[in-house]
This record gives C-alpha cells, structure tokens and sequence, in this order.
C-alpha cells in the first residue's frame, strides 16, 4: 500500500501530463491519481461526523449554486470543457481529508516530496541547458499527441516573443502552472529541511532560480511570500531574524542588483517581466475585474448565481484565483470555500508547515495556473500532509518534553493540541 501510494503521489507532482489525449479528452495518469486521492478522501470522510459537517456545508453550497443557476444550463456560453475544469477544481478539497490521513498512518510524504522537487528543478534546468524540446519524453513529460508536435510549448503561451525567450515548463508544459505547483513542493521540502535542522540555503537558491527561469511575475511574488515567512518564522529568535534580514540585505541588494541590470538572460527577464512593464492594468487584469463589476452593476443577482452557467458571453477573471472563484460560483460557494481554506491554513499558523500554503496563496493573488486540477489537487496534498506532519510533531513535543514549547502541560492527563512554536 505505501508504494502504491508513493506512486500516486510521483505521477500527480512529477508526472501531470503523461498520457495521451484521446478526442481532445485528458487521458493523463495524474487524472487516476487525482480520483484515487478523492475517493480515499471521501473514504476518510465518511468514517468522521466532524469531517462530514465540514464536506456537508461545502457541498451544500454548491447544490445551493447549481439551484440559483439551473434555469442558465442549457444556454452556458462557456465550453462544455471548460466548465468541467472549474467543476473539477472545485472538486478538490475532497483530497485534504484522505491526505492528512494518509501522511499520519505512512509518512510517505517527506520522500516523495523530496524527490519530485530536486526532479523538477533539474529536469527543468535541463531544459534550458539542452533546449526545451530535446528532453521531452512523448506520454511521459508531456502528453503524446503534444510532445510529438513541433512546437508544442511555444503554443501554450509559454513564449515572450519580445525576448525570445521560452520559459522553463519542466513536466508540466507551461511556465506558469510549473512555478506554482513548485512553489508548493519546494517550500513543502525546505519545511522538511528545517524541521531536521538540515542546511536549506541551496534548495532555496536552487528553486529561486527555477522560479526565474518561469518568467512569471505571479510565480516571483509567491517566491517572495515564502521567503518572507521562512525569515519572519526564524526558529534562533528575533535577535537572529534580524541578524539574518540584515545579511540578506548585504548580500542580496547587491546580488540582485547584478542580476538585475547586468548583460545576461536573467537580467534580461528580470527588467522585461519586471522593471520595464506596465503593471498598471495588471496584465489585463484589471479590466476583467472592472467588466465583472459593471456585469454585476447591471445584474445583482450574478453575485449569488455566479457566471458558470452564464448566457451571454463575458470576460473570465481567470487569472486571479479568489475572484476567478466569486465570478464563476458566487459569493455562498466562494465564502463556505475559502472558510475551510482559511481554517485549515490558520491550523498550520506559528509552525514552519505554513511556509507552502502562502508561496500558494500569494501566487493565487495573480495567477490562474493556481485555479487548474492539478494545481488544486497538490495545494490540498501538500495542505493535508504539513497538517499531518504538524500533528505528528506536536505529539512528538508532548511525548519527549512533556511540554510544548512556550507553553507547559498540565500535570495530569495533558492532552494539549497547540502546535510547535516557531519564533
């Protein structure tokens, strides 16, 4: 079982597109993984009243929606596909229950997760060394029918033709859906990393430029939030972080200056995707969100209703996660949604486990790669295995110490549930 499950585990991290397209129908292994995940989790779920009260109001909201939205069925302006991802993508949370789990009973995680990441960033960097198409392996690192096709990456808006430049995809075939999910299994390693006590420089240097080679702004701020909370939750105290922020400073401003505004591809990135931009409209962003005011302006209703099923054609708000989810399934789905996210990330507050779900969170600020299946799939992966790594740690605490740090046991009978303190 716990081979099988590792399995799973390497083809929905490492391996999201091997498979073919069969009728332009998905036929990806990660898909079966995604199902396996999801039934485990309802497996879990059946067997805990808590659980059940938890999934009972997520699904009740989404009835709630598919009621306030079934007279627009029949006259959807978006593709049958396309609204089958954002069912699918909503579908996901259901991963969380079996995740948790999963981790607490086989502790495959911490292998796994290691693994994928120092595969992904070389198999990357491979790409960029040996060309982005020598290292394709048809119905392996990309679907069969794509990676046999000349091309391929450049087509899914992967190319800045203004650069020339094609940006690193590793297995998963565009730029930007690659730097989230490795924001999540990077920082998900480097939390392992920290809680051993181990050397974790490299690693972040490592997925930092990977990061980079995406050219994606959305993948640079989700980087930076991590990175923000790794020094804020600096386990030597505040007189270290300090210590540290300053010597980042030092080292970094004149680095990052180098890289900046030297002669070379990853200034060249930087100063395209960064400093020479009009970041003013977003990226296009902000005239979506202004179309969806003005949508809602003449129609109140669609706040509740949602656009999914909507009759006439419109802007999607795709790229930004949290009103991509508000437009599409309106405000019940949406605040029921992001309570559960919400309470399960607020689990994980003052330990070293938060440091994924941020980098995730901050990406989402502006990038709809963090609203796919797969992207999904992986957040409520790495969501339920830090909890679990949490709870593990906590009981851990309570067994050696008998107390938590910061924070002593009663005398008798202690059962407490605070977690491991990071200062």
């Amino acid at each position: 079982m716990k081979y099988l499950v590792g399995l799973l585990l390497v083809i929905t991290f490492a391996f999201p597109k091997a498979g073919l397209k069969l009728g332009g129908f998905p036929l990806y292994l990660s898909l079966l993984s995604m199902f396996a995940f999801q039934l485990w989790g309802a497996a879990c779920v059946l067997k805990s009243r808590a659980n059940l009260l938890v999934c009972g109001a997520i699904i009740g909201s989404i009835l709630l929606f598919f009621a306030m939205s079934a007279s627009s069925f029949a006259h959807a302006s978006l593709p049958s596909a396309q609204i089958s991802a954002y069912l699918a993508a909503l579908s996901t949370f259901i991963v969380y229950f079996g995740a948790v789990r999963m981790e607490s009973v086989l502790m495959i995680g911490r292998q796994v997760i290691g693994v994928c990441f120092w595969f992904l960033v070389l198999y990357a960097f491979l790409q960029k060394t040996f060309g982005d198409y020598a290292v394709v392996v048809p119905g392996l690192t990309a679907n069969y029918q794509e990676a046999v096709t000349p091309g391929f990456l450049a087509d899914k808006n992967n190319m800045i033709w203004g650069l020339g430049y094609l940006k690193a995809t590793s297995t998963y075939q565009n730029g930007n859906l690659f730097g989230v999910n490795l924001l999540l299994i990077g920082f998900a390693y480097i939390a392992i990393l920290r809680e051993r006590g181990a050397r974790f420089i490299l690693p972040l240097g490592v997925m930092g430029l990977a990061c980079l080679l995406t050219a994606s702004a959305s993948v640079f701020i989700g980087f930076a939030v991590g990175c923000m909370h790794l020094l804020v939750s600096f386990k030597a105290g505040a007189r270290s972080a300090v210590f540290v922020s300053i010597a980042a400073l030092a080292i970094g401003v004149p680095l990052f200056a180098y890289i900046a505004f030297g002669d070379n591809l990853l200034a060249t990135i930087l100063q395209e995707r960064l400093l020479n931009r009009d970041l003013t409209e977003g990226g296009g962003r902000v005239v979506k969100v202004v179309a969806y005011l003005e949508a809602l302006g003449r129609d109140p209703g669609l706040l509740f209703t949602g656009m999914l099923f909507y009759s006439r054609p419109f802007s999607e708000i795709y790229e930004i996660t949290y009103l991509s989810m508000l437009q599409m399934f309106g405000i019940v789905v949406t605040t029921v949604y992001l309570a559960f996210v919400g309470f399960r990330t607020f689990a994980l507050r003052r330990t070293i486990y938060l440091t994924p779900v941020l980098a995730y969170l901050g990406a989402g600020l502006s990038d709809g790669a963090s609203w796919l299946p797969p992207t999904m799939t992986n957040f409520f992966l790495v969501l339920g295995i830090c909890t679990a790594w949490m709870m593990k740690s906590r009981a851990l605490a309570i067994h050696r110490h008998g107390r938590i740090v910061g924070c002593a046991l009663p005398r008798v009978g202690a059962r407490s549930l605070s977690s491991p303190v990071v200062n």
